[in-house]
């Protein structure tokens, strides 16, 4: 991962934007096997999944860093559900309320989150639709996030 990428995932995260909306600029979140962080589907429902999928731009795959959460679809922030810290937790979008389980930051290309946990492809799966989870930070490639 080249330098100015892991800078420029730091700034998103840690910097943010000033909105949501019109004007606010929005990133693609390139993981393990070259694919994008991605909101099954398009759906904007609390609760709906957060995969891997081939990148192809669309809304479902663009994420806005504000205040420490990732904001996607729908206005909704990546989350982890019931403020579980446990590894293998599947992360989903819910609607934004600041709390501790909406927060990320970037150390050494890895998104990390509640618990001290990283964003994280299980098995190092490449295959459109897996779910994305958190896990235990061990620096592997299937825990390596840049801005695309």
């Amino acid at each position: 991962m080249k330098t100015v990428q892991i800078l420029a995932l730091v700034t998103m995260l840690v910097l943010g934007t000033a909105a949501v909306g019109p004007g606010a600029q929005a990133a693609l979140l390139l993981g393990f096997g070259d694919k994008c962080l991605d909101v099954e589907a398009g759906n904007t429902a609390d609760g709906t999944r957060v995969n891997i999928f081939h990148c192809h731009g669309g809304f479902d795959q663009q994420w806005i860093a504000q205040q420490g959460e990732l904001v996607g679809i729908g206005e909704k922030c990546l989350d982890v559900p019931g403020f579980n810290t446990a590894n293998g937790t599947p992360v989903q979008i819910y609607t934004c309320n600041g709390g501790a389980n909406q927060q990320w930051r970037v150390q050494n290309g890895q998104i990390i989150g509640p618990g001290g946990k990283c964003l994280d492809v299980p098995g190092f799966n490449t295959t459109d639709g897996t779910r994305v989870q958190i896990y235990t930070c061990n620096g592997g490639a299937n825990q390596q996030w840049s801005i695309r």
